[in-house]
C-alpha cells in the first residue's frame, strides 16, 4: 500500500534536515573558536566526561541526516513494519497512516536531540537535565500513545 505524503509528512522530512543544516552553518561560522578537543560524552546532568576531535561534530550531524533519510525510506514501505494488529483492507489506511506519523514524530525528536548535542558540544554549553528527560520522555510516551492508538483503531476497523 502506498501512503501519499501530506503537509506533515513533508514537514517531518525537511524540518530535521533544516535543523542539521542550521547546526552545520553555526558550527562552520564559529569553527575557529571551537577548541580542537570537544565534549563528546556527558553525564545525565550535562557534565562532560569524555572528549574527542571537533571534526566529530560533522560525523554526528552526518549520522542524523542518514537517520532522517533512512526513516524516510522506511516510511514508504509499510509492509516492512511490525504492526501489533492484523492488517485488513478496512484498517490498512488508518493503521499505516498512524504508524507513519509515529515514525515521523520519532524522526523529529531524535533529530532535535542530535542537533542539540552537537551544538552543546561545539559551544561548550550544558543542556539542562530537564531537556534530556523531556526529550526521552516524549519519545517513550509518544510511542506508547501511537502504539495504543494503532491497536485500538486497527481493531476498530478490522
Amino acid at each position: 500500500m502506498k501512503i501519499k505524503n501530506n503537509a506533515f509528512d513533508w514537514a517531518a522530512l525537511f524540518a530535521p534536515l533544516v535543523m542539521c543544516f542550521v547546526s552545520a552553518v553555526l558550527i562552520l561560522a564559529r569553527w575557529s573558536e571551537i577548541p580542537d578537543q570537544i565534549g563528546i560524552h556527558y553525564t545525565i546532568d550535562g557534565t562532560q566526561d569524555g572528549t574527542g576531535s571537533k571534526k566529530l561534530l560533522f560525523v554526528i550531524l552526518g549520522l542524523a541526516v542518514a537517520m532522517v533519510l533512512l526513516m524516510c525510506v522506511i516510511s514508504h514501505h509499510p509492509s516492512m513494519w511490525n504492526i501489533p494488529v492484523k492488517i485488513t483492507d478496512n484498517n490498512s489506511f488508518i493503521v499505516y497512516r498512524l504508524a507513519k506519523y509515529m515514525l515521523e514524530f520519532d524522526q523529529l525528536l531524535i533529530s532535535a536531540m542530535f542537533c542539540a548535542f552537537v551544538l552543546m558540544s561545539a559551544f561548550e554549553t550544558k543542556l539542562p537535565m530537564w531537556f534530556w528527560i523531556g526529550a526521552i520522555g516524549a519519545l517513550v510516551v509518544g510511542n506508547l500513545v501511537f502504539i495504543i492508538t494503532i491497536m485500538v483503531k486497527g481493531k476498530q476497523y478490522e
